[in-house]
């Protein structure tokens, strides 16, 4: 049988490959286990998002029957943001499954359709384990506030001057035994509740570097904030052995480890304090591939489609994501610095 003649078949269509790319295996990072990003399928490759800068004022008193305080109206502005496209390529050569049979199959034309399966679902399986680790990459500069590209310094969005707000920065100084760590942090956590208003959250807490993390750690009045709370810090270590955890007042700090080719996801010498269960504060948007099968339909995380090389010597492959991750409110993301 034809190599080509396999991929002929309804098995390997755009929506087959799909529905494939998305069931395989999930290689979880840490905001992805989190849960934290709320996600949204949308049929555009474009979000538009109404921006409501509405301040709360107190009400004058006045004499009754005289003239009221007027109500200002709400400056609105419509943002409109175009989401990432992130494509990535592979190719399935003849020669890779010339003379493969598989295990205990006698049909032939049954064993090579199974071993092309095979290729095709490894090669599904790297392209999507890339497509989520910089997905990740796109999550933890949401929370950043600026969505960095694959090199590591290009700027895809900064979320700041989008939304037109300065980013709330709160510096430990952890290198001075003097400095009282737990009220820095009680200024940092007004800092984001002044800046969620009335929202509700379920809990506190920051993504932080090696470096700071070993500080926050070794700082006498944390310390010393351990050794009157030591279940605290004990019950929090048994939620999950794998992370380096503990619990400062209402705040769960945690060490984020996020590394690839070189770029570290958050700096040593940094954390991000940030609210759990607001809803819509985190999100994702995903929008369709750009194939014709996938115009105007709702988007899905991955994509993958596959098209015969020149010559027939094989089948290219291309898998993709269209994910715009967002938060909406990146003046609630509080950046800490372990020293000036």
């Amino acid at each position: 049988m034809d190599i080509l003649d396999i991929f002929n078949g309804d098995a390997f269509s755009v929506a087959s490959l799909t529905k494939s790319i998305n069931t395989q295996d999930h290689k979880p990072q840490r905001l992805g286990e989190l849960g934290l990003f709320d996600e949204e399928a949308i049929t555009t490759t474009s979000v538009a998002i109404e921006l409501d800068h509405e301040t709360l004022k107190l009400v004058e008193n006045k004499q009754r029957g005289g003239v009221p305080q007027p109500n200002d109206q709400a400056q609105r502005k419509i943002l409109s943001l175009v989401v990432p496209h992130l494509p990535t390529d592979d190719a399935l050569l003849a020669d890779e499954v010339q003379n493969i049979r598989a295990f205990a199959v006698a049909d032939q034309a049954t064993a090579q359709r199974m071993a092309v399966q095979a290729k095709v679902d490894k090669k599904l399986q790297h392209m999507r384990n890339k497509l989520e680790v910089t997905l990740e990459y796109h999550r933890i500069g949401a929370v950043k506030g600026i969505i960095l590209d694959a090199n590591g310094t290009s700027v895809i969005y900064n979320l700041f001057d989008q939304f037109e707000v300065a980013q709330q920065v709160q510096t430990l100084v952890m290198d001075t035994a003097g400095t009282d760590v737990p009220q820095k942090l009680r200024v940092a956590t007004r800092t984001l509740e002044t800046a969620l208003g009335s929202t509700v959250y379920s809990r506190l807490h920051v993504l932080a570097g090696w470096s700071f993390m070993d500080k926050l750690l070794a700082h006498a009045s944390i310390k010393d904030l351990m050794k009157a709370n030591p279940a605290d810090a004990r019950l929090l270590r048994e939620e999950d052995l794998r992370y380096n955890v503990i619990r400062v007042g209402n705040i769960v700090f945690e060490e984020y480890g996020g590394t690839v080719g070189g770029i570290t996801f958050i700096d040593p010498t940094e954390g991000y304090l940030f609210a759990e269960g607001v809803p819509g504060l985190f999100v994702t948007y995903f929008a369709p591939a750009d194939y014709i099968e996938t115009v105007n339909t709702p988007g899905l995380p991955f994509y993958a489609k596959q098209e015969p090389k020149r010559m027939g010597k094989g089948i290219d492959m291309e898998a993709q994501s269209n994910p715009l991750c967002l938060c909406t409110r990146p003046q609630s993301v509080i950046k800490l610095k372990e020293n000036t």
